[in-house]
């Protein structure tokens, strides 16, 4: 059901956009995506804003025994060329490297309000709908994701507890 949506969506060539929204409207895929083995709970964010210049497409948040698993999503056009003909970084996506390295820059200089702001949006703005909002997020272990304590994880690097 959801494969021959979204091939619908892509194969209209309706952009980036349009497979964003069908994303956010079904959010399983995202957490799926990211997420194949679920921990205790689950959040997906949409359009997940953090300093004035910083919004993420989607992040995906999962608690585990251990804390919590953070990805923090960019998509690009469908069409898009990864890699040139040269079989080097296309454009496209050289930019996409650089902004999610300064993502990491602005989270790695302002975790504690970045922590802040996913528990709020968690809060209010989860796509999953898996609990009931206004519900803190917090794993089976009582790992709170506001709390500078909990250990958080992101693929590229672990985000440091705020001292």
């Amino acid at each position: 059901m959801f494969h021959a949506a979204l091939k619908n969506v892509l194969d209209t060539k309706s952009g980036e956009r349009a497979a964003c929204t069908y994303l956010r409207d079904n959010a399983e895929i995202v957490h799926c995506a990211l997420c194949p083995q679920s921990g205790h709970f689950n959040y997906v964010l949409y359009e997940f804003p953090f300093g004035a210049q910083h919004k993420a497409d989607f992040v995906v948040l999962t608690s585990n025994s251990r804390g919590w698993d953070v990805n923090f999503v960019e998509c690009e056009p469908v069409d898009a060329k990864v890699i040139t003909k040269k079989r080097k970084p296309a454009d496209r996506l050289v930019g996409a490297i650089s902004q999610t390295k300064d993502w990491g820059r602005y989270i790695s200089l302002n975790n504690g309000t970045v922590r802040r702001d996913l528990a709020d949006w968690c809060k209010s703005r989860d796509k999953l709908l898996y609990h009931t909002p206004g519900t803190e997020p917090t794993s089976y272990t009582g790992h709170e994701l506001r709390d500078p304590e909990t250990y958080i994880e992101a693929p590229s690097k672990p985000l440091k507890n705020s001292e």
